[in-house]
């Protein structure tokens, strides 16, 4: 090839970086491909030749008559590429006769092509098809488009679905509903669907502006409900408080072990919790207010329910009556603050019959929360039973009479509650010739309301808050008009709305008569307003991020009778214990509640600055990374000794995940000798840095015996250490061939530190930085650099990691120590000034230089120590890496080191090795954009561990020994 030809052909490469995209899968696609059409026709150079013309002559035979001009392929530009990427640029005269840009799903007519091919003399035609039949989905990827009117179908098993983001959310018995997001630019330019998706964007920090769904996919043997679930969207798709519908597809793809399966899809609107969930992340409601405002919000379900019995729709054959018929907590859903029904696949859509009281036969029904006629045990078969709408007000008491027992007692009696119904039924089974329900915790016996569930209902009424004039009125509602065993004298869904309206109208009339009566004492603002600060601080409700740092665990199917009977486990995993504790949470309704409250009372007020608590980054604060990293504390997504109730998979945000995410799994028995060395490095104190010159036997200076430290424990030696860089050879500290990760010798364990040589180099280095304080030094930032390090330290971000979780709160005055050592040492190295992070709280400091790098760090330490609550202060170590590694793809134009200070005690999020994942996944990402990344080190972790957890310390070895060989990476 020519000079040119040669950058042509590099031009070409390059745009198609520019276009590269990968999905959840890791699938590489192209997209937008207009990019790719407008560069092949672009002009340059003399004659105003263009791209596309330039190419074709590039790979033509310059001994025969061009086949093909430029003109001729304005329809194949993208054929033209797929066949350049293969190296097969000269064969377009071919395959323009099959395919042009618009066709490139079209079938391939094997035969005829590779008769052609083999006519034009080359070898492996056979090859050349295949190698095109699996390249040509990467321009062609799925298109998630306007889909209401008909089934989109993606047959072969070749198709690319261009999520960048996606994760399991639940799975029932014949279907799973996963999480997704879609980038927005990936959205054609249909107006009628923008206008639909208008309020469903979600910022990633990693994937930019994107739309979010939920997936329900259907297995191909469940395709009548699939079917049935459709059919009934159509007719409820303008109806307000169900979940929103956006269209449908299914698609041929290749599952675990290889086989082509169907699957049927509905994309839908993303409810960030189900009723479950959202009572396992709020706290009950306490004042008067607050109690009236969040029963109002779960009365707007009966108002769905109802708008769905009696809602107009013509389907041809008249007016309809239509059955929820699965009406549960995990099928109420919080979208944006905002209860929702969801999942129609058993609904029911029925011709009215005038005169007549409306019956349909139904299957698949709740059993746990269905009425007695609906329990299998009172139905033989093959008969089959026609049930009224009131089946649907049963399950709605089910549901009111379980919402009843948190708002007086929360979530510990809300899990209770279930309990409580089983064992009643179990008691039942000893009866002769009792017939039990399907279910183990229905409501009823079979005929009638549980004894047991009445009995919890009078202990609900002795156990309410003074202030709480509302309840009370829903139990009695409840167990009068609606768990009736006869559907004939159960409230119809009109009268119920029309009677919950009246029970709130009441409550509020009572509240201010008590008030005026002074029966109970008005809340003054002080309170009000300490009341809605703290709730501000808060941690948000849960979403994606959270989700993702989340093991699968099935929150919706897990009792609390199985944590009970969860073994113990060593003290590595306490925490996993403390995260089921209490821990701070958004009480239900407050804020809206309050601030009505205070404006009504013509006071002001001032919110104090949000400190978030669970690891989701605020709306706001999700765009900010990397300029601001806010990594924050555990969640209350998980109650007290409560169920964890959803399941969740990550996939790479990435994510997303925004994020994901947590530590390895500490093995349960360590060798404790395998962790402890006989000998200790010996380090030898310079005025420019610590510099580790070997093993020794040789201890620490004497002291008394009462005074003598713990020795350091024996790291890896070499590697890139910027702590301990070898005297000798300064460049084996970042240099090619030396491992990524490297885990340096652990920090003493003791309080009496000051003999030790990391405390006479921090006095040797405070000396040097005063003696060169004068003021011409400070106008020109100029401060003492190591001259043996400054060559090899070169145009490298150096980012510091503090844990500041729980575990390291006795280590904290040492790691003051040796985060400004380090500093100190390496500060003058890094022209852009030195970052500190810290896993829990926006305490940070940023592009730290020069002499302010002592006095901000050490008041950074001071700031963002962590409390010694277990449960409280944990560490999201996969996380806040995940953040930071993340954060540097986006612009890689230096290298980067990343030190960390940590005990290895990290938050227990179930995920087995999830550090190593997230460290191995975003390595491997930034090794795809950068070929020499791994050879040049152009991304290197150091740890460097604190305290003597032998379970700790051998998951920091073991990231060190064992993660190379395990993740591939070299």
């Amino acid at each position: 090839m020519t000079h040119a030809e040669h950058s042509i052909k590099r031009a070409f490469d390059g745009i198609l970086d520019r276009c590269r995209r990968k999905n959840y899968k890791g699938q590489h696609f192209y997209h937008p491909v207009d990019t790719i059409k407008s560069w092949m026709l672009e002009t340059t150079g003399r004659g105003n030749v263009s791209n596309s013309a330039k190419l074709l002559h590039a790979v033509s035979n310059p001994n025969a008559f061009a086949a093909t001009g430029p003109n001729e392929i304005k329809n194949a530009l993208i054929l033209f590429a797929i066949l350049l990427k293969l190296d097969c640029g000269h064969l377009i005269h071919i395959f323009q006769q099959h395919f042009h840009d618009n066709s490139l799903d079209a079938v391939i007519h094997r035969n005829i092509l590779n008769q052609e091919l083999e006519d034009s003399n080359l070898e492996y035609p056979a090859d050349i098809l295949e190698q095109f039949d699996q390249e040509r989905w990467a321009f062609c990827p799925a298109k998630i488009e306007h889909m209401h009117n008909h089934t989109k179908a993606f047959y072969g098993g070749h198709w690319i679905l261009p999520f960048c983001a996606r994760e399991a959310i639940n799975e029932g018995g014949t279907a799973h509903v996963d999480r997704v997001l879609l980038q927005q630019d990936l959205v054609p330019d249909d107006v009628e669907f923008k206008e639909e998706l208008e309020g469903y964007e979600y910022v990633d920090k990693k994937f930019g502006k994107c739309y979010q769904f939920a997936i329900k996919s259907f297995r191909a043997e469940a395709q009548n409900i699939f079917q049935t679930e459709i059919s009934n969207f159509h007719g409820i798709k303008s109806l307000p408080g169900v979940v929103k519908y956006f269209g449908h597809y299914k698609i041929e793809d290749y599952d675990d072990d290889n086989i082509l399966r169907t699957t049927h899809n509905i994309l839908l609107e993303y409810g960030d919790l189900d009723l479950d969930e959202y009572l396992a992340v709020q706290y009950p409601p306490v004042l008067n207010a607050e109690i009236i405002a969040f029963w109002e919000d779960i009365f707007s379900v009966a108002t769905t329910l109802d708008k769905l019995h009696n809602f107009k729709y013509d389907r041809g054959d008249g007016a309809t009556t239509r059955w929820h018929g699965d009406l549960k907590p995990s099928n109420i859903l919080c979208v944006k603050g905002k209860f929702k029904l969801a999942d129609f696949g058993y609904a029911k859509f029925e011709p009215n019959q005038h005169g007549k009281d409306p019956r349909t036969e139904l299957e698949g029904l709740t059993h746990t929360y269905g009425a007695p006629e609906c329990d299998p045990g009172r139905t033989r078969k093959p008969t089959k039973t026609q049930h009224t709408q009131e089946i649907d007000t049963w399950s709605l008491g089910c549901v009111l009479s379980s919402i009843a027992t948190w708002v007086v007692l929360g979530s510990f009696a809300y899990d209770q509650y279930h309990d409580v119904r089983k064992l009643a039924i179990d008691d039942l089974k000893s009866e002769p010739g009792f017939n039990p329900p399907k279910a183990s915790d229905c409501f009823h016996d079979g005929r009638d309301v549980l004894s047991a569930v009445r009995s919890w209902h009078k202990y609900l009424l002795n156990s309410m808050r003074k202030s709480d004039t509302i309840t009370g009125d829903v139990l009695r509602f409840v167990e009068n008009h609606m768990l009736l065993p006869d559907p004939k004298e159960r409230l119809p869904s009109t009268a119920v709305v029309r009677r919950l309206r009246d029970i709130v109208v009441s409550a509020r009339a009572r509240y201010e008569e008590a008030l005026r009566l002074r029966e109970m004492p008005d809340i003054p603002a002080e309170t009000l307003k300490a009341l809605l600060a703290l709730d501000n601080t808060a941690p948000p409700d849960v979403g994606l991020e959270a989700r993702l740092s989340e093991p699968l665990n099935d929150r919706r199917a897990t009792t609390i009778l199985e944590h009970r009977s969860r073994p113990q486990t060593t003290r590595i995993k306490k925490s996993e214990r403390l995260t089921k504790m209490v821990v701070p949470a958004k009480v239900a309704g407050r804020q809206e509640v309050l601030e009505s409250a205070l404006s009504e009372k013509g006071e002001s007020y001032t919110r104090i600055g949000v400190i978030f608590e669970s690891p989701t980054l605020s709306p706001t604060e999700a765009s900010m990374i990397p300029e601001r990293l806010q990594l924050d504390h555990p969640n209350p997504q998980t109650r007290a000794a409560g169920p964890a109730r959803s399941k969740v998979v990550v996939t790479p945000p990435d994510a997303h995940r925004p994020g994901g995410v947590s530590t390895p799994q500490a093995r349960e028995s360590v060798d404790r000798n395998s962790l402890r060395s006989p000998v200790s490095p010996t380090f030898q104190s310079s005025e420019y840095g610590l510099y580790q010159i070997g093993e020794s036997s040789q201890s620490p200076p004497a002291y008394k015996s009462s005074q003598v430290p713990r020795p350091l424990r024996q790291g890896t030696t070499g590697g890139n250490s910027l702590a301990s860089v070898p005297y000798s050879n300064p460049r084996q500290s970042l240099g090619p061939g030396q491992p990524l990760i490297t885990r340096r010798a652990t920090v003493l364990v003791d309080d009496d530190i000051d003999h030790y040589p990391i405390s006479q180099l921090h006095r040797s280095l405070t000396s040097l930085w005063d003696r060169n304080r004068g003021l011409l030094s400070v106008l020109r930032n100029k401060i003492p650099a190591d001259t043996k390090l400054r060559d090899f330290i070169k145009d490298r971000d150096i980012k510091f990691l503090v844990d500041n979780g729980w575990s390291m709160r006795p280590h904290w005055k040492r790691a003051k120590l040796v985060l400004e050592t380090l500093a100190m040492k390496v500060g003058p190295l890094d022209e852009n000034g030195l970052d500190l992070l810290f896993p829990r709280g926006d305490y940070g400091r940023e592009n730290v230089k020069g002499f302010d790098i002592p006095p901000a760090f050490r008041a950074a330490m001071n700031e963002a120590e962590a409390g010694d609550d277990e449960a409280l202060y944990q560490t999201p170590m996969a996380k806040s890496l995940d953040a930071l590694l993340s954060s540097h793809y986006k612009d890689m134009s230096k290298k980067l080191t990343i030190i960390v200070l940590t005990t290895g005690e990290w938050e227990n999020t179930g995920v087995l090795d999830d550090v190593e994942q997230v460290i191995a996944t975003n390595l491997r990402n930034m090794s795809e954009r950068l070929p020499k990344f791994f050879s040049e080190r152009y991304c290197t972790l150091e740890f460097v561990s604190f305290g003597d957890n032998e379970e700790a310390l051998q998951r920091l070895k073991d990231l060190d020994d064992e993660f190379s060989e395990r993740y591939n990476i070299p």
